[in-house]
Order: structure tokens, then C-alpha cells, then sequence
């Protein structure tokens, strides 16, 4: 997207929806989907749990608690804030060349606003 980008002066509002980005589309959440497989006991397990009212549903955690609210509760904070985490340097790539343009700065002073934050994203939840 940034390559096509280039030759719209990195303003991506208005950019075609290709095949490429289609695709890249597509497989986000395939491969959330893929994830979520991976962390799901096996069918046997689930069925075996259902069937006998007093089993536990467990996964292999280091508390060997079975699974429980807070810990799917848990697993949700982390992917949200892994998604997030994930998604800001991706989205620097695009913002920066078209904010150069766009407000008239240099890429060093574009760099800085990215640089802070990215520093205040890492050090407030610190403090």
C-alpha cells in the first residue's frame, strides 16, 4: 500500500481497494480465526467435559486452574492490546510520508512527533 501510495503523494484516502489489499484483508482475520484454533482444547476434550458434568475444561496454563472468566477475560485484554501495539508502527509507515506533505514538515520533525508517541504509548501505562 505505501509502494501505491507513492504516486498519490502518500494521501491514501481514496486509494483503490486491489487484489493485494483485498487479500491482506482477508487473511487478518484468517489468521485471528487460526489463533484462536490453536488456543482451543481439542474436540475429544470439549466433549468429554460436556458429557461428565463435575469435569474441568482446562488448558494447559501454569496455574493448572481450568479456564475460567477471568481468564478469558485476560485473553481479551491481551489481544486487544496486542492488536493495538501491532497496528501502530504499521500505521507510522503511512502516516509519516503523507504528513510531511500534507502539514509542510520535514521527515525529521515528523520522525519527532512519532518518536514522542510511541514514548508516551510505552511510559504512561508505567506511570
Amino acid at each position: 500500500m505505501l509502494a501505491i501510495g507513492a504516486r498519490m503523494h502518500y494521501r491514501l484516502a481514496g486509494m483503490p481497494m486491489d487484489t493485494t489489499m483485498l487479500v491482506g484483508m482477508v487473511l487478518i482475520p484468517l489468521g485471528l480465526a487460526l489463533s484462536i484454533y490453536g488456543l482451543m482444547p481439542r474436540l475429544a476434550q470439549m466433549r468429554a467435559t460436556l458429557q461428565n458434568p463435575h469435569a474441568h475444561l482446562t488448558f494447559h496454563l501454569a496455574d493448572r486452574e481450568p479456564l475460567n472468566r477471568a481468564h478469558w477475560t485476560l485473553v481479551i485484554v491481551l489481544i486487544i492490546a496486542l492488536a493495538i501495539d501491532v497496528m501502530k508502527p504499521a500505521t507510522l509507515g503511512f502516516v509519516i510520508p503523507g504528513m510531511t506533505v500534507e502539514y509542510d514538515i520535514s521527515k525529521q520533525t515528523a520522525a519527532k512527533l512519532a518518536f514522542w508517541a510511541l514514548l508516551g504509548t510505552t511510559v504512561g501505562p508505567i506511570l
